[in-house]
């Protein structure tokens, strides 16, 4: 068992880093549609 604690850690510590990454991501090009709807109108 205390071999798998590290290993939880590490990839929950990824995991955020994965959503963080993932929600930057999502705002560009959620910020970058409303842009380029707006500029059309």
């Amino acid at each position: 068992m205390p071999y798998i604690i590290p290993e939880v850690e590490k990839w929950v510590d990824a995991k955020k880093q994965i959503q963080q990454f993932a929600s930057q991501t999502i705002a560009n090009r959620f910020s970058s549609t409303i842009q380029s709807a707006f500029s059309v109108v």
